[in-house]
């Protein structure tokens, strides 16, 4: 059944194969700095749900469905996929694009919570297969789709800073010292760690040699890990990264030892990567004294 939203005729519909095009230039218009494009091979595992950064987690999801925004005359305007997550049963709003136009994605965004009504709702929480090393959504870069969350009472959970840098050609050396140095079976993806300490890095090369260096460890250690953060940069250039993107806690303690760590080493801030969170609305009990769900979400989308 078609959704069409008082804002114009535009409707909501499952995805098609011959959106492939329109979907993946909404995607790739919305690319950070550092980013590879998305192809239809990655376009195709965040439709479907398989991720390889994060398989658990996309696991729980059931079922993952993508829907588009179209025009009276079927023009693609903007893309969102939605699932819902085992066992607690929250809503997931795992990627939206809509070329930050707010005629699409306001209302784009109440389908979500029609749909989802009820539940919880998570926003970005889980890596994306559309790019690389991306858990939430850009608040610079995305000011319309962050302004939109938080305007329907999403809160942010997590925060981390998205920083950049190129790696010229030239002679690296395996990192050496007391590092230490695991390598995950059948991947370009290691922890670099030093021995006794709970701090470590997790850094990986993607198929199309576009290097990460990502912080996963308790916030205590982020000062050590910060000393690790050379050894990342001769490991990913060995292995013929030449453009690198870094994730680092935004907030906690020590956080800005590990921002400094790659500042100094020539990275750039590019953005703050925010995960939200939707509560569930508040079960109220009326008159009558059965227990309802309070629709606090009333969305502008109306049924056909």
């Amino acid at each position: 059944m078609a959704l069409t939203f008082e804002l114009g005729r535009k409707f909501i519909r499952p995805y098609r194969t011959d959106d492939e095009h329109d979907v993946l230039a909404l995607i790739n218009e919305d690319r950070l700095t550092g980013q590879p494009f998305c192809t239809w091979n990655m376009l195709e595992a965040a439709r479907v749900g398989r991720s390889a950064a994060e398989t658990a987690g996309w696991a729980r999801l059931v079922p993952v469905r993508t829907d588009v925004v179209v025009d009276e005359e079927d023009v693609v305007l903007g893309v969102v996929s939605t699932a819902v997550r085992r066992p607690d049963g929250a809503g997931v709003l795992l990627w939206l694009h809509a070329g930050e136009e707010p005629a699409v994605v306001h209302p784009l965004l109440d389908a979500v919570i029609g749909r989802l009504a009820g539940r919880a709702i998570e926003a970005f929480p889980l890596l994306n297969p559309l790019g690389f090393g991306l858990r939430g959504v850009p608040r610079e870069h995305r000011p319309v789709t962050f302004s939109a969350l938080r305007s329907r009472s999403f809160e942010a959970t997590s925060s981390s800073v998205y920083l950049h840098r190129h790696l010229a050609p030239s002679a690296f050396s395996r990192p050496a010292g007391r590092i230490g140095l695991a390598q995950r079976t059948g991947s370009r993806s290691w922890r670099i760690h030093e021995p006794g300490s709970e701090a470590h890095l997790d850094v990986t090369v993607s198929p199309d040699d576009t290097g990460w260096i990502a912080y996963g460890g308790p916030g205590g250690a982020c000062a050590e890990a910060a000393e690790l953060v050379p050894a990342a940069i001769r490991l990913l250039g060995l292995h013929a990264a030449r453009n690198v993107v870094a994730t680092a806690p935004a907030a906690g303690p020590e956080a800005r030892s590990m921002r400094e760590a790659l500042w100094d080493l020539g990275f750039t801030e590019v953005d703050r990567l925010e995960v939200l969170r939707r509560p569930a609305p508040a079960a109220r009990t009326p008159a009558g004294g059965a227990v309802r769900r309070d629709a606090s979400a009333r969305s502008s989308v109306t049924h056909a």
